[in-house]
């Protein structure tokens, strides 16, 4: 799909295309963003001097903006052509195309740049989000593997992290149903579900989201005195943002790591969403900790596998309030470039950290 010239703009601004070379934070683009908005100006005017003279921008912020379309115009452009020929497309807040559920539910966090491979129209379909942690014991992995099924026979798309464990195996056991996935990943897309994933976008099962490219070192912040890679947070915006409902399987709070709590933590304060919380089986702390804000919390409700179907059901009768967009998803072929992995992984020396939930 042709990206418009605002749409460019935003590309050069946002993404992490360049080695070295780093983008605007999420604070940065909404400062700009807002800027623009309230001066009658769009992105592509932006290579004006002095359009940017006339926004209301602290210098150093201004000196980045005019760093930014300069460095990375031409390199740009390469990396963005480079990431079409393996099957990458990217479309931003100014397309059609556009998720419209992240605009609507995430506003001013939904992330300015998504690359994708597959049906972007998956993203506009019902869709239930199923997430949990990496270190899953046997029974979890059946009890993930039954309910992703029973989604799948009651016709949601699901939509998950990509992550080992819960959301691997809610992905498999989804489409191995007949359903249809809508990942969100971070990092690369080399290793072992390398051809699952060509596989199913093909097949039109699978739409794998991205809001950095894959050859992009994840970025790292700071929570609670720990460093945490920001990606994660963005991809369970993601899975919030699209889902009508989001099922947490196992998340923990005083033990492991609590990516999985925090991402639901966010989604109650921002109110974005309803989660259900398992409440049968071994129940760790996170879960505990979630439950107990069902009694003062409307977006909070427990589930057991006895009483998903019924859930689901449920779900399924409150009418959507996100209005599908004009534009059309495109159905993209991943991975066809036999040189793929070569080429990325000589790019990317160095991974980045590894995802943590």
């Amino acid at each position: 799909m042709r990206m418009s010239e605002d749409s460019k703009v935003v590309v050069l601004l946002c993404a992490r295309l360049i080695k070295d070379l780093e983008p605007l934070s999420e604070a940065e683009w909404n400062i700009l963003r807002r800027e623009l908005e309230r001066t009658g100006t769009t992105p592509r005017d932006l290579f004006s001097s002095e359009t940017l003279k006339e926004l209301n921008l602290k210098d150093e912020l201004r000196r980045k903006i005019e760093d930014l379309l300069e460095r990375s115009s031409v390199e740009g452009a390469v990396a963005l052509n480079e990431l079409r020929g393996w099957g990458i497309e990217t479309t931003t807040i100014y397309e059609e195309n556009y998720p419209s559920k992240l605009k609507s539910v995430l506003k001013d966090l939904a992330p300015p740049v998504l690359f994708y491979a597959g049906d972007l129209n998956l993203s506009e379909e019902l869709s239930v989000g199923v997430v949990g942690a990496r270190n899953i014991k046997e029974w979890e992995w059946n009890y993930t593997r039954q309910m992703s099924q029973m989604i799948a026979e009651e016709g949601f798309v699901l939509v998950s992290g990509g992550a080992k464990g819960t959301d691997e195996t809610a992905e498999k056991s989804c489409i191995e149903a007949g359903g249809r996935v809508v990942t969100v990943r971070t990092g690369t897309l080399l290793g072992k579900d390398q051809v699952w994933i060509r596989e199913n976008v093909l097949e039109g099962k699978l739409l794998v989201l991205l809001t950095q490219p894959p050859t992009a070192k994840n970025r790292m912040i700071v929570k609670s005195g720990k460093k945490i890679v920001f990606d994660l947070f963005q991809r369970n915006r993601l899975i919030y943002g699209l889902s009508k409902a989001v099922f947490v399987v196992t998340a923990y709070y005083d033990e492991g790591t609590k990516g999985t709590y925090y991402g639901a933590e966010e989604n109650l304060k921002k109110g974005w969403t309803t989660i259900y919380v398992r409440e049968d089986g071994e129940i760790p702390s996170g879960n505990r900790k979630l439950l107990e804000r069902s009694s003062t919390s409307s977006y909070v409700k427990g589930f057991t596998l006895s009483n998903l179907k019924e859930i689901l059901n449920q779900i399924k009768s409150v009418p959507v309030q996100h209005e599908k967009p004009t534009g059309s998803g495109e159905q993209m072929p991943l991975i066809e470039n036999v040189y793929m992995e070569r080429t990325l992984r000589k790019r990317t020396k160095k991974k980045g950290p590894n995802e943590q939930r």
